[in-house]
């Protein structure tokens, strides 16, 4: 099962109880190969550390995502004395945000997918019409659907070099049906491309309205749902023509699946779903020809609300958000044999968190949340994610003690001139000042407890310390 407490331990895939004889779910097979006590991270530098957030006025929803040093994130800002809930995009230029595009005055679900400098968002805008915006040609573009009926919940991806989006609609070609279908579309620029237009597994059978597409320079892989099974379609141009094809017949497990997300892992699709009124969890790999189990979790109390994943060279991240009496985020890392847990993200626990997402930066994951309708960024990371360039020949910053109650003392083996400076959780500057060096003590006293972040920098150098104030 995934790891959803603070310790990181070996994971147990557990068989169901029964499956059914087509459910074309296999469980994969597991090698031992090393002790219970492997942590995913050798060093004991690893943390999570606070970006600065893109704004402090109230957010409620909030969709991040990355490649290589790129990094981007989505998010709905309501202003109800304007009546609008605005979705703004913003990128990461190392050490502050900036603001790409405001894409729409109608922001619901947002979602965004990077490649490069190519950007995709998708969203619903207060018609349940599809929203769509891209900068594939320069300039944003934003675009909101026509199709007659609603669409639900749209999802975002770039996929062979061009942005894909997919959602579930009643209507195709125009037409009206009384079932709900799979609908792919890429839009370029101002044109509008259909790629898939009304697709069912299941003829004249509702698909889920919860969608989830990813992609890579080959293909676009889709998730979605009909009669309580699970589906993933490849779309993909073999030699100038379109081919669609239906990875294995559908599955499940015991219940209904439900909320169903895909991402690629070393090459390979990844899905995870919800069952049994969103009490479990579980997650499958495509593995040549056949769907293998690699995960599952399931709640004695409460429910997940949202499981979101993105992957790198150290392996598959997953952030889970479930709901008890309060909300809770569990970040979890599977390296190909094993899951691990990663230590917790959230400021509070318990605490009201509307979404959570997760993207990759630098290899290292990322996580935005909201939390009391407050947007924030970490980074699991082995150093700063503000610092402008390595530090193997820089000098070793110490804080001490750590936690404290009031004086800090902070030290460094080199002297000179440093601006020291002392930032909130949420990157708010509360203390700067000028340090020769050497050692220099810091009264916190006043400070409420929580998490601060002292930062030394100077001409080529930066280094950035965790403290927690009690």
């Amino acid at each position: 099962m995934l790891i959803t407490s603070g310790i990181a331990t070996r994971a147990q895939i557990i068989s169901p109880v029964a499956r059914s004889a087509n459910d074309g779910l296999e469980i994969k097979a597991k090698t031992d190969v090393r002790p219970a006590n492997h942590a995913p991270r050798e060093s004991n530098d690893y943390q999570w550390y606070a970006l600065p957030s893109p704004t402090q006025d109230n957010v409620t929803e909030t969709s991040i995502a990355g490649e290589g040093d790129v990094l981007a994130i989505f998010y709905r800002k309501p202003r109800p004395s304007l009546n609008l809930d605005e979705g703004i995009v913003e990128k990461w230029t190392g050490s502050a945000w900036l603001t790409e595009a405001h894409v729409t005055n109608q922001c619901h679900y947002p979602d965004i997918d990077v490649n490069g400098s190519a950007m995709v968002t998708t969203w619903n805008d207060d018609g349940n019409d599809y929203g769509y915006g891209t900068n594939i040609n320069g300039n944003w573009v934003s675009i909101t659907g026509t199709l007659l009926n609603k669409q639900w919940y749209p999802r975002a991806s770039m996929a062979m070099g061009l942005p894909y989006m997919s959602f579930a609609c009643m209507y195709s070609d125009g037409m009206p049906s009384s079932y709900y279908m799979l609908h792919i579309r890429s839009i370029v620029g101002t044109g509008d491309r259909i790629e898939l237009n009304g697709g069912w597994n299941v003829t004249f059978t509702s698909v889920g309205l919860k969608t989830d597409i990813t992609g890579d320079e080959n293909a676009w892989y889709c998730v979605f749902s009909q009669q309580e099974f699970l589906y993933v379609m490849k779309g993909s141009v073999q030699d100038g023509v379109k081919e669609y094809s239906d990875l294995g017949d559908g599955f499940r497990m015991l219940n209904p699946v439900a909320r169903p997300e895909i991402a690629l892992y070393q090459g390979r699709p990844v899905v995870a779903w919800m069952e049994n009124g969103n009490t479990e969890l579980y997650v499958a790999e495509w593995d040549v020809d056949e769907w293998k189990l690699i995960g599952q979790a399931s709640l004695s109390a409460g429910s997940y609300s949202s499981v979101r994943m993105a992957s790198s060279d150290s392996g598959l991240f997953v952030v889970i958000n479930s709901f008890d009496s309060g909300s809770e985020i569990s970040v979890n890392l599977y390296d190909g044999l094993d899951w691990y847990a990663l230590p917790d993200v959230q400021n509070q626990a318990g605490s009201n968190v509307s979404t959570a997402d997760i993207a990759v930066h630098n290899n290292d994951p990322v996580v935005a949340f909201t939390e009391n309708n407050l947007l924030y960024v970490k980074k699991y990371s082995a150093s700063s994610p503000t610092r402008v360039e390595d530090l193997l020949s820089t000098p070793k910053m110490h804080c001490f003690p750590n936690p404290t109650h009031g004086i800090i003392e902070v030290t460094t083996p080199e002297s000179g001139s440093y601006i020291l400076e002392i930032k909130s959780l949420t990157g708010q500057l509360l203390h700067s000042e000028i340090y020769d060096g050497n050692n220099k003590k810091l009264d916190l006293s006043s400070y409420i407890e929580g998490v601060y972040f002292i930062t030394l920098r100077n001409e080529g150098y930066i280094e950035t310390r965790k403290i927690i104030k009690y």
